[in-house]
């Protein structure tokens, strides 16, 4: 398995790839969601997902 820092893991999303992966990702993940609901973040991660879901 490879292991990347929480900076490279962040500078991947910046790619074209990673920007594209990062769209559908959201897309899909927030489809799920209803309007002001309750979400938990654990913890995994750099907070990409918690970012969008806070606003």
């Amino acid at each position: 398995m490879t292991k990347f820092s929480p900076e490279e893991y962040d500078a991947w999303y910046k790619t074209p790839l990673g920007s594209l992966c990062d769209r559908l990702e959201k897309e899909a993940i927030f489809a799920l969601f209803k309007p002001k609901g309750l979400v938990l973040d654990v913890g995994c991660g750099t907070g990409n997902y918690t970012l969008e879901l806070a606003r």
